[in-house]
């Protein structure tokens, strides 16, 4: 529908911790609990898209390398970005936004924490393959999840 919060000509790619990424995996007491809970709500919010958008503009991939804890936190947002294949640099002449820092936004990081966060807009080539580069890293270390469908 035209009021659909996704642009059916987008798709949105979502890396969060495997369990075993988790700093909690294996922890002793209840917060043994927490990379299952983490998984199960990440599988509800996938769950959740419209029904109207395509079963592919949604993609889950879990951070997963061996004796690492993921703690990746941010938002890269890249507009028709790819790499040649002669050269493989990046080639966009689009904006490229990113939010690094803390994604903390709850009552305790907003009155007693010192949380912050950097909106980063650009248009510098040079910046924004950084940033692409980084990205990359992250999805490289990661796996796809494709088992999150309603059940």
């Amino acid at each position: 529908t035209p009021n659909s919060s996704i642009n059916h000509e987008k798709k949105f790619h979502i890396i969060t911790a495997s369990p075993r990424a988790n700093g909690f995996f294996e922890s002793s007491g209840l917060s043994s609990y927490i990379p299952s809970i983490y998984r199960y709500l990440v599988k509800r919010f996938y769950n959740k898209k419209p029904s109207s958008a395509p079963s592919d503009s949604i993609h889950i991939h879990e951070f997963s390398r061996t004796d690492w804890t993921f703690h990746g936190k941010g938002l890269w947002i890249f507009n028709n970005y790819k790499r040649t294949k002669q050269n493989k640099k990046l080639k966009s002449h689009h904006l490229n936004l990113s939010i690094i820092g803390s994604s903390n936004f709850g009552s305790r990081s907003i009155n007693r924490d010192i949380d912050t966060s950097i909106i980063l807009l650009t248009k510098n080539p040079s910046v924004q393959s950084q940033l692409y580069d980084e990205c990359i890293h992250f999805f490289q270390n990661s796996y796809h999840i494709k088992d999150f469908k309603k059940q």
